[in-house]
């Protein structure tokens, strides 16, 4: 199906004829926009509050005038879309002057790739109530003012997890799927190869369960979860001979879900763990091996270094049973600051599926 382009002169003649433009030109020319904060971090949600909307004489503007507000990146939350066509490049939401006091969300990007973002506000030629023409016919027509938001993005982990579940008995359907989105702030602490955990932010948290059967339908949902524990240290796994970076080794961060509709007998799990996800079978002759090549590296001429050194080489053992998951190894990188890795499990029945995939995003700056 085509979409129908509408030129501007056309569509202006149209909202003439609606009623929906004015003949003398009361839209609003400027505006004050105030944020909470001015500078962010990846994924972080600010308040922005926007007032002061005057027309070109200095008067304050109509109530039923609409104004755009578009970003070049992260999303505008709130307000109504904007989806006429010729519109700028990016997230772009219409709102209705009102009172004179507009209030919205903005989420800033969960990927960092530049350290600032730009908020345009433009008016609009629509004019009327919103019944004789949608919100989402708001054309953006001219801009009025702008607001530049900092991104600091400096040391930060990104977690993302999403779970797929689905099982039919006969008649019957059970289905669950989950989506969680972590970022953990990081320092440099002690030696080059450690970051400490100074904070842990839940993102983004989806979660919903069905239980369908010909004479019943229950329904839950989780719109949030709190974290049980997690691991205030994150050491990089570095080449021994080159420094690169070459995977991670930091726990699972537990979830509880907060679940609230129906009761689904067996339903949803009340817990997930946010890390890796594909089968992992660590290499014991390596660890071995490993504890072995130590025998060499320490003096033996007492019984105390005897003691180190047996303890040294148990401590080895132990470390690399616990090899880094294939998860949590780089695969993706950019420059000398950006690396990501990821990976998936699934099972596959007769009567549905269960999968999982994580993905995690690393950025030293």
């Amino acid at each position: 199906m085509k979409r129908l382009i509408v030129p501007m002169g056309l569509l202006f003649g149209l909202f003439a004829i609606l009623g929906v433009v004015r003949a003398d030109d009361h839209s609003p020319v400027s505006l004050t926009a105030r944020p909470a904060k001015t500078t962010l971090r990846p994924g972080e949600t600010v308040t922005v509050v926007l007032s002061n909307f005057c027309d070109s004489a200095g008067n304050p503007a109509d109530k039923m005038e609409r104004i755009v507000v578009v970003a070049n990146a992260g999303e505008i939350l709130g307000g109504a879309s904007a989806e006429m066509p010729m519109t700028p490049t990016g997230n772009q939401q219409a709102f209705q002057v009102g009172e004179g006091t507009v209030e919205f969300d903005y989420r800033a990007p969960l990927h960092c790739q530049k350290d600032e973002v730009k908020i345009t506000f433009l008016n609009s030629l629509a004019y009327g109530e919103i019944d004789k023409i949608p919100m989402n016919l708001t054309e953006p027509y001219q801009t009025i003012a702008t607001l530049t938001l900092k991104l600091n993005c400096a040391h930060y982990l990104l977690l993302e997890y999403n779970e797929d579940y689905l099982r039919l008995y006969g008649k019957e359907r059970k289905d669950h799927r989950i989506r969680a989105i972590l970022r953990i702030d990081l320092e440099p602490w002690v030696a080059d190869n450690m970051l400490r955990v100074t904070n842990l932010s839940l993102l983004e948290f989806q979660g919903s369960a069905n239980r369908v059967s010909a004479t019943d339908q229950e329904h839950m949902q989780a719109d949030t979860a709190s974290p049980d524990f997690y691991n205030q240290l994150l050491l990089l796994f570095l080449d021994p001979e080159s420094d690169d970076v070459q995977g991670l080794i930091y726990e699972d961060v537990p979830l509880l879900i907060d679940w609230h509709g129906d009761e689904i007998p067996e339903g949803p799990p009340d817990r997930i763990n946010v890390g890796p996800v594909s089968e992992h079978r660590p290499d014991k002759r390596e660890a071995r091996k490993a504890g072995q090549d130590l025998a060499g590296d320490f003096p033996t001429d007492n019984e105390t270094a005897r003691r180190l050194r047996r303890m040294q080489r148990s401590l080895t053992q132990q470390f690399s049973a616990t090899q880094v998951h294939p998860d949590n190894r780089v695969k993706t990188t950019q420059g000398e600051t950006f690396f990501a890795g990821e990976g998936s499990w699934e099972k596959k029945f007769s009567n549905g599926h269960h999968r999982k995939t994580y993905r995690w995003e690393l950025l030293l700056d």
